[in-house]
C-alpha cells in the first residue's frame, strides 16, 4: 500500500523536484522517499501503516529548546514551549519510553505555579494533561525533575516511577501509582509534547530554563 503524507513544512520538494506546499496531501512513487519526509519531520503519515525505522541505539532526541522561554507576569496558562516539534505519527511504538528532562524557575516568593506536561495533536494547552506539576511555588524559585512516561496501548500513555509528579523518577511516595492518560492516537496522530505554566496570583514571571524529550524505543 503506498504511503500517503501531508506536508508540515515550507520548502519541500517531491521526487522530480517540484515544490510541495504545506496542507498538501502527497504519494510519492517511492515509500522509501516517503518514510523520509515523515522521520525528518517534513510530512505526517497518513495512512498509520509505515513502520517506523528504530535509531540504532534505541535512543531519539525528539524535541529540545536551545534558549530559555518565559511567561508574561498574569494568571492565564500559558505554553512555555511553543516552539516545539512535530512527533511525527507511529514514532511512539507500543511499550516505548518518553523521558523529560525540565528545568523551571520563577522570579519571586509569593505565586503557587502550576506546571503541566501535554501531550496532543494542537500543541496548545487545550491538549490532554499527562502530568501536573505544583513543586514551582512561594519561596521554591527553581524546580527540576526526570519523568518518564510508557506508552501502554495507541491511545494511552502512563507516567512511571512514584506516584508524585513532583518528584523526580526515583524514591519511595505515599502517592499511588500514576493511571494510564488517554491520548490522541500515536500511532495515526502526529503529536506535540507541550509544557505549560499557570500562576495563583500575578506579577511572577516563569522561566523554562531547559528541556529535553528523549524517545527509547523496545523490541515490541
Amino acid at each position: 500500500m503506498p504511503i500517503t503524507v501531508t506536508i508540515t513544512k515550507p520548502l519541500v520538494f517531491d521526487e522530480y523536484g517540484r515544490l510541495l506546499t504545506i496542507g498538501q496531501q502527497y504519494t510519492p512513487n517511492n515509500d522509501d522517499y516517503a518514510r523520509n519526509l515523515i522521520q525528518t519531520l517534513r510530512a505526517t503519515d497518513n495512512n498509520g501503516v509505515m513502520l517506523r525505522s528504530r535509531p540504532e541505539s534505541g535512543f531519539e532526541l525528539l524535541d529540545a529548546i536551545d534558549t530559555v522561554n518565559t511567561s508574561n507576569t498574569t494568571t492565564s496558562q500559558q505554553n512555555l514551549n511553543p516552539n516545539h516539534r512535530l512527533i511525527p505519527a507511529a514514532t511512539i511504538g507500543m511499550n516505548d519510553r518518553l523521558r523529560i528532562f525540565l528545568s523551571a524557575s520563577k522570579n519571586g516568593t509569593t505565586a503557587a505555579i502550576t506546571l503541566r506536561l501535554h501531550l496532543g495533536t494542537t500543541g496548545t494547552i487545550a491538549d490532554p494533561v499527562i502530568a501536573t506539576i505544583l513543586d514551582l511555588a512561594t519561596t521554591n524559585v527553581s524546580y527540576g525533575t526526570i519523568m518518564e512516561f510508557k506508552r501502554i496501548t495507541p491511545t494511552s500513555i502512563q507516567r512511571q516511577g512514584n506516584g508524585s509528579p513532583g518528584d523526580s523518577f526515583g524514591g519511595a511516595n505515599a502517592t499511588a501509582f500514576a493511571t494510564a492518560v488517554t491520548v490522541p492516537n500515536m500511532d495515526t496522530n502526529g503529536l506535540y509534547f507541550s509544557i505549560s505554566s499557570q500562576a495563583d496570583v500575578s506579577g511572577e514571571v516563569v522561566s523554562l530554563q531547559d528541556y529535553t524529550l528523549e524517545l527509547y524505543s523496545t523490541d515490541s
